[in-house]
């Protein structure tokens, strides 16, 4: 399904300085969220040539649930991340993975 206005579609890069792994890493961002009130559940999907793949949801304080993909891989300081989601993810999970997709 192609993009249409209003899907509310949000993407985030991170660097995670420190980290051993993409599993730390993205627990240092759950513990971030968790600062803000936002919780945060995911689970890794696939570990495919160097890239760590992700799922999940994040709900804001104001219960607002926003599912997201993302991908880490490791980087010279710790790990590197990009993350892309939609509170409309079923409508728009096809064009998201198409992003995700291009991640270099």
């Amino acid at each position: 399904m192609p993009y249409q206005s209003g899907q509310k579609i949000s993407a985030l890069a991170v660097s995670v300085t420190g980290s051993q792994n993409s599993n730390q890493a993205i627990e240092y961002i759950k513990h971030q969220l968790q600062t803000s009130g936002m919780r945060m559940q995911y689970k890794l999907v696939n570990s495919n040539n160097g890239y760590d793949y992700y799922r999940g949801t994040t709900t804001t304080a104001n219960n607002v649930n926003f599912k997201w993909i993302g991908v880490f891989r490791t980087s010279e300081n710790g790990h590197d991340g990009v993350f892309i989601g939609s509170t409309r993810f079923s409508q728009t999970e096809d064009l998201l993975n198409s992003i995700l997709a291009t991640v270099r």
